[in-house]
């Protein structure tokens, strides 16, 4: 899995025994997320796809050929948008935000979509800690 946190630096951990996720398309991406995540990638041998334009039902297709993503505070991830990711074999989700208003948990649980930085329980949501690359 993935926990990711928006900084100007890279926050990433993989689980340990982790080797599956190798290529990640990013939302609503910034320049300043780039240097970190690409020097992550290439110690893991991970790769990156960057998009300016916001995660939606329309754009949710850009993600074809990943195996997770990455979304921002104004991405949407409803229902539908977790549904057209599912069919693209999208598994992990990472927010790099702190709030989780824009997930529906029910969908992701539901479509066997993991969001690290958001635990199931009751609704209640719980931070990841995030662990800072080098």
């Amino acid at each position: 899995m993935i926990c990711a946190t928006s900084s100007n630096q890279c926050f990433l951990k993989l689980q340990e025994g982790e080797t599956s996720v190798r290529k990640i398309a990013f939302f609503d991406a910034k320049p300043y997320d780039k240097p970190g995540f690409e020097t992550f990638g290439q110690a893991h041998n991970m790769k990156f796809k960057y998009y300016e334009t916001r995660l939606n039902a329309d754009t949710a297709e850009l993600a074809r050929g990943c195996d997770a993503v990455c979304a921002f505070v104004n991405d949407t991830l409803d229902g539908a948008v977790l549904e057209a990711l599912s069919a693209l074999g999208i598994r992990v989700v990472a927010l790099r935000c702190a709030g989780f208003n824009q997930v529906d948990p029910e969908s992701a649980e539901r479509l066997g979509i993991t969001i690290p930085a958001y635990r199931h329980t009751r609704h209640t949501p719980s931070r990841s800690t995030p662990w800072q690359c080098s």
